[in-house]
């Protein structure tokens, strides 16, 4: 009993091997006949690569036109070659390096299947064009001026100055028609309440004569950015001043200063213009008149700045008030300094003098309260001399001359 179970598991078993090795040779079969049948697929949207364009700059031609971008094939092969075929590794080329003249050109692709995939073992059933249609025309090469402009918001109280552009001038290459229409680049530089030099690189446009854009797609040019500069400036009012040199009584407390015009409006770099806060015309000695001075002086500026107002020259005038002038003819001459070896002699006996001072002492002042003393340190030799003389009124402190004051003297050897 024992031995007739034994003999029916084995049977079972091996009954089992023949039919799992009757299916494998199945399958084997039917996969070896499926690969070795041809089959035909679709391969769609492949990109088209143009190769040569260089070649073409180099002959001085340009591509206008191209009559197509993707290519659909239908392809046939075995079933294993076919199947793994796919639109990534499938490279179609048109060499457009041969292209010598400018025209319409008829140019043939040629098929790279992918790596691992011979050309003989796939077959090229159809395929949606049979050559590319390439237009090439004559390119030139121009220069062109950059323009520009700010187109944004400066903060109150600048203003814009000079706008540069770097490169200055671009150049543009490409079919001779289009180049013909372009003028200019024009790019434009943005910002808000802007208070200092702003520089920036942007991108520009192509523009015609009309001041209309131009939209090339066949043109190339030496750079795609501009470098754009717009200078900004502080604009302030500045008054004009002048400097007083106090002297006879007269000082910043009795004096009227008056300046036609009062001011001027300025523009210069912000670091220039914030610290300046006058324009000095200059000096005026209070003992160089009587009671009134006037004159028409230079405005002079400071380096960089610019005087928006437009006016070059302003009048001053100076007014001595609650001072009296009087004149003495004062006769006390004295010398200092006399040189050694020279003997001297006083031609001026009487110096008629301009003084001014207080009314309540220019009313006492007389001529022996002032001396007239010359220093003769610069007589070098024998001869005649005009000497600068000093004054001095003893006594009164409020008092001083008007002008300056000489001696005529003759000096001999001794």
């Amino acid at each position: 009993m024992h031995k007739d179970k034994t003999n029916v598991a084995f049977g079972t078993r091996l009954l089992f091997i023949i039919l799992s090795l009757l299916i494998s040779f199945f399958l084997w079969y039917t996969i070896s006949i499926n690969e070795k049948q041809e089959r035909t697929v679709d391969v769609s949207g492949i990109e088209i690569r143009y190769t040569g364009e260089d070649v073409l700059e180099e002959n001085d031609l340009v591509v206008t036109n191209r009559s197509v971008d993707k290519l659909n094939l239908k392809l046939s092969g075995k079933q294993l070659t076919v199947a793994k075929l796919n639109k990534d590794d499938i490279t179609v080329t048109v060499d457009m390096s041969k292209i010598r003249t400018a025209g319409t050109h008829f140019l043939e692709y040629a098929i790279d299947y992918g790596e691992g995939t011979k050309a003989a073992d796939v077959k090229l059933v159809s395929a949606s064009v049979n050559y590319a249609t390439v237009t090439v025309k004559k390119m030139v090469k121009t220069e062109i001026p950059v323009r520009g402009m700010f187109d944004g918001q400066i903060a109150e109280g600048y203003m814009g100055g000079s706008i540069e552009f770097t490169p200055g001038t671009i150049e543009i290459s490409g079919p001779e028609d289009e180049i013909a229409g372009i003028s200019y680049a024009w790019v434009t530089l943005g910002g808000d309440s802007i208070t200092q030099t702003l520089s920036s690189t942007q991108p520009f446009v192509l523009m015609d004569e009309a001041n209309n854009e131009v939209t090339a797609e066949n043109i190339k040019t030496s750079v795609d950015q501009i470098t754009v500069v717009q200078e900004v400036l502080m604009v302030k009012e500045v008054p004009l001043m002048v400097n007083l040199i106090n002297g006879a009584g007269a000082d910043e407390t009795n004096t009227v200063v008056e300046i036609t015009p009062s001011a001027l409006t300025l523009s210069g770099d912000p670091s220039i213009i914030e610290s300046l806060n006058k324009i000095v015309l200059g000096t005026v000695d209070l003992t160089s008149f009587q009671t009134t001075y006037s004159e028409t002086r230079t405005i002079v500026l400071p380096d960089n700045v610019s005087n928006k107002t437009g006016i070059t020259t302003a009048d001053v005038s100076v007014r001595v008030v609650g001072l009296d002038v009087t004149k003495l003819s004062v006769s006390n001459i004295e010398v200092i300094n006399q040189p050694a070896g020279f003997d001297i002699e006083l031609i001026t006996q009487t110096v008629d003098i301009t003084l001014r001072g207080r009314s309540d002492e220019i009313s006492e002042v007389q001529a022996e309260n002032v001396r007239i003393v010359a220093d003769l340190s610069s007589i070098k030799a024998a001869g005649v001399f005009d000497v600068d003389a000093s004054i001095y009124i003893d006594g009164f402190q409020h008092i001083g001359e008007i002008g300056r004051y000489k001696i005529n003297v003759r000096s001999g050897k001794s």
